[in-house]
Parts: structure tokens; C-alpha cells; sequence
């Protein structure tokens, strides 16, 4: 083998071996327990999905970044906040054209909750944006009846 050559394929070992090295394989989600959950309205939040995407706004073609905008959060939370977890499966996985999006608060800084749950099922269109199929939502409190658990139930 020429010495040009060798020393190329040398360079591509090494670089494929450093990329596969930086490679953390995903946590496992925990999806938590939710004994109950509440069906919320989705004609405003598709309708304001609709209008940012007529608009050219990008967050619309991302399924994570609809569902942190319905949740009340930006894609800065995803960096900043270390109580929320955010687990997206799109069907099929590889180009997905439906998926589920899971958001979990985890010790909210509130008098009553907890935290709160959140599950999206999602679908996209043919102009590649994404729009809420169900909306699902539970609460945590930290004390009453139900505390410690995810349900549909006011917290006190």
C-alpha cells in the first residue's frame, strides 16, 4: 500500500474510533406511574401550531419543540432545567410520521404540585409540521390523597 494511502486509512481509523468513543448510549426513560390523567382541548393550540408555521417559524417542524411550547417552555429549557425530562418516540423511528412525546416536571416549585405530566400524541403533515392528535395531562401533589402520584385530581 502506498504510504499516502496508508496514512489516510490510519486517519479514518482513529477518527472513526474517537467518534464512536464520544457516543453515550441514551438513558433508559422512566416513564412514572399516572393513575388518572385529564384530555385537554386541542383547537387553540393547533390553531397557534397553524398560524407560526404560516408565519415561517421554525418550532412548528419539530415534534420536542411543539410540545415544550404547549407545555409552557422553550427549547432553553431543555439545557437549563434539570427538574423537567423530555422522551420523544417517533413511528417509525427512522423518518417518523406519528410519535408520542412525554414531558415529566419533577419537584415544581409550587405550594400544591409537584410536578406535572404531560403525554402529546403528534402527527405530521405533508408540509412537515406537527400537529397535537391527543393531549394528555396529570398533576402531582405534595400532599392530599394522591399525593406523590400523577393524576387528573386537583392538588389542595
Amino acid at each position: 500500500m502506498k504510504p499516502l494511502v496508508q496514512g489516510m486509512l490510519a486517519a479514518f481509523v482513529l477518527v472513526a474510533a474517537l467518534g464512536a468513543a464520544s457516543v453515550r448510549p441514551a438513558e433508559p426513560f422512566n416513564n412514572p406511574a399516572v393513575t388518572s390523567y385529564r384530555v385537554l382541548p386541542l383547537d387553540n393550540l393547533n390553531a397557534e401550531i397553524a398560524k407560526a408555521a404560516a408565519a415561517g417559524e421554525a418550532w412548528p417542524r419539530d415534534p420536542v419543540l411543539v410540545g415544550l411550547h404547549a407545555f409552557g417552555s422553550g427549547p432553553e429549557a431543555l439545557e437549563e432545567r434539570s427538574d423537567l425530562t423530555v422522551h420523544w418516540k417517533g413511528r417509525p423511528e427512522e423518518h417518523p410520521r406519528s410519535g408520542e412525546l412525554v414531558i415529566v416536571e419533577q419537584d415544581a416549585k409550587d405550594d400544591a404540585e409537584a410536578g406535572e405530566w404531560q403525554r402529546f400524541e403528534m402527527a405530521k403533515l405533508p408540509d412537515h409540521t406537527w400537529r397535537v392528535t391527543t393531549h394528555y395531562a396529570a398533576t402531582r401533589c405534595w400532599r392530599g390523597p394522591h399525593a406523590g402520584s400523577f393524576t387528573r385530581e386537583p392538588c389542595p
